[in-house]
């Protein structure tokens, strides 16, 4: 069965939350998460239910270090795009492509942070 999981950016605080439980009411301008009130803008990311090469969950927003089987390095973006997760910006190509792919032709994938945290990660290329 497919674990479906999600964490939060909270913008106001620059802070990553793993979410347990979830339910959101508003009262006052609190959200509450897992009984913590909180006042704040959130972007909510939903686990992608596949691992990197050292077993870190991949979620919506990582960047990615991608070496193909060749040895051909390349930092990627994980999106939700045409009803799957998908990657962009793979050798500078802006078209987003299944995700699955790069596990099926035997890439290496490691998260090394995530757009909210690290955004000139994107920038640099290893």
């Amino acid at each position: 069965m497919r674990s479906i999981k999600f964490r939060s950016w909270d913008k106001t605080h620059g802070l990553m939350e793993y979410i347990d439980d979830l339910y959101w009411f508003e009262e006052n301008g609190i959200h509450d998460f897992n009984g913590k009130g909180h006042t704040g803008e959130y972007t909510f990311t939903q686990f992608t239910g596949l691992t990197d090469k050292n077993g870190k969950e991949i979620y919506e927003q990582d960047i990615l270090e991608v070496e193909s089987f060749e040895g051909a390095k390349s930092v990627v973006r994980v999106v939700f795009d045409d009803g799957c997760f998908c990657h962009i910006g793979h050798l500078g190509d802006l078209r987003t492509y299944p995700l699955r792919d790069f596990l099926f032709n035997g890439s290496k994938v490691q998260v090394i942070g995530n757009i909210f945290q690290h955004p000139h990660l994107l920038e640099e290329s290893p």
